[in-house]
């Protein structure tokens, strides 16, 4: 469990990074900003196994509780990509 006051609560992927989760878990995570467990700028996150859950953004315009996708990011869930 994690708390942070920017977004990406458990995971942040950015500056053209790639983050690849074969398995595991990313849950129970909060962040004062976007993407709650998970957030994605700019970058590439794939996912081909695990879970992501329990995760909350507090953020007052909008939030992504689970993950946030932001600046041309890429989110791949088991090979298809996710909108």
């Amino acid at each position: 469990e994690k708390r942070l006051n920017y977004g990406g609560g458990g995971v942040v992927v950015s500056g053209r990074g790639k983050f690849i989760m074969y398995d595991g878990e990313i849950s129970h995570n909060t962040s004062n900003a976007d993407g709650g467990g998970v957030a994605v700028v700019a970058s590439s996150f794939q996912m081909y196994g695990g879970t992501i859950s329990g995760n909350t953004a507090n953020y007052t315009n909008g939030a992504d509780g689970g993950v946030g996708v932001y600046n041309d990011a890429t989110f791949i869930m088991n090979g298809e990509p996710f909108a």
